[in-house]
């Protein structure tokens, strides 16, 4: 698991959240087909304003048991590991055009953009091993009730 920040960030200049809203929808309007589920293009908006809600409760509280959680809630949302990629791209990428590369927001955009990735990556691959264990179920009953 990533290390926590200690210390939370003041921002020195104000990170406009619609914007970062904006730009994470236009990152997952890219990505959407590549998604495993349905993602309704209609949810793009909440997605991203969502994520963007998430990022600043991050810089404001630095939780990253609520990054992993919100990366595993995208993996049960059905959002792909490209959109993931994408998202949290849009994130660094809008951080990094409002602030100082000097400053320590990019860092903390980093933290919170690898664990929202971990919790994703733990999400998808419990996910996995439900539908595993379910096909197994399945595999079972169906050569119990072959043998019956």
């Amino acid at each position: 698991m990533p290390e926590e920040i200690s210390q939370p960030t003041t921002l020195t200049q104000p990170l406009d959240q619609a914007s970062l809203a904006a730009d994470i929808a236009k990152a997952l309007r890219s990505t959407v087909f590549s998604s495993r589920l349905s993602v309704a293009p209609r949810r793009i908006n909440e997605l991203a304003g969502q994520m963007a809600q998430q990022f600043f409760a991050f810089v404001e509280h630095r939780e990253q048991t609520a990054a992993l959680d919100y990366g595993k809630a995208l993996a049960r949302e059905g959002i792909g590991t490209r959109s993931a990629l994408e998202m949290t791209e849009a994130v660094r990428r809008a951080v990094r055009r409002q602030f100082d590369p000097l400053a320590e927001l990019p860092e903390v955009a980093g933290a919170f953009c690898n664990a929202l990735l971990e919790g994703f990556m733990d999400g998808q691959a419990q996910m996995l091993l439900e539908v595993q264990e379910r096909t197994h179920r399945a595999y079972l009953a169906a050569l119990q009730h072959r043998t019956d």
